[in-house]
């Protein structure tokens, strides 16, 4: 399988190896866990987004010798996942950015292309892609076009920015923080955010 076919959303079936001075991400089977690609972690931002280890000259390096990306980012299950529960788990993803930009020799952008949406708590939709793009310095957007042809307004009944204000049982998400949206009487409506995630981790496979 080609490594940018590998798209990792969630580490429930998957495991990293903290212990190496490099990131080894295994795929769970029946028959044990399969090593599949070693990554480098160029670049580590902390919550407020300030760089912790590597730097933005390493990350753009990588990324201009067509490197593959993947961000590790750190949050508890119940500020992100369930805002109404009381279980504060830590949850450790690795995501797949298969689409990166280099834009002008100083810049790094990567779009995660193959990302379904989640809607909180427990369950995907509605039919549309999320496509998340996260920046360099931590800045993250994401544009939704639905595939039913339906407008945000229409298909969910709230504009973006009400989208991080909870509702029913929900509690507002403490850690996100709308910027601006566009689009959104349309069916490909997008935003610009920050989600405050523990830890920012920009890993690179470039064998």
């Amino acid at each position: 399988m080609p490594k940018t076919d590998i798209c990792i959303q969630y580490l429930s079936a998957c495991r990293i190896d903290f212990s190496m001075p490099y990131y080894i991400i295994r795929e769970e089977t029946k028959e044990g866990f399969i090593v599949f690609n070693h990554n480098n972690c160029v670049l580590a931002l902390d919550m407020e987004r300030n760089i912790i280890g590597g730097s933005e000259q390493a990350l753009q390096s990588a990324i201009k010798n067509g490197a593959d990306l993947r961000v590790y980012t750190e949050f508890r299950h119940n500020e992100h996942i369930d805002t109404s529960s009381d279980n504060n788990q830590l949850i450790r993803e690795v995501s797949d950015f298969p689409a990166t930009y280099l834009i002008d020799n100083r810049w790094v952008a990567a779009i995660m292309t193959l990302r379904q949406p989640v809607s909180l708590p427990d369950r995907f939709g509605p039919p549309s892609m999320s496509f998340f793009m996260y920046n360099q310095n931590g800045l993250q957007a994401t544009a939704r076009p639905y595939l039913d042809g339906a407008g945000c307004a229409e298909t969910i009944g709230a504009p973006p920015a009400e989208m991080f204000n909870g509702g029913g049982t929900q509690k507002p998400m403490v850690h996100m923080h709308y910027i601006n949206g566009c689009s959104a009487d349309t069916n490909a409506p997008a935003i610009n955010f920050i989600y405050d995630f523990y830890q920012y981790k920009f890993l690179v496979h470039d064998d």
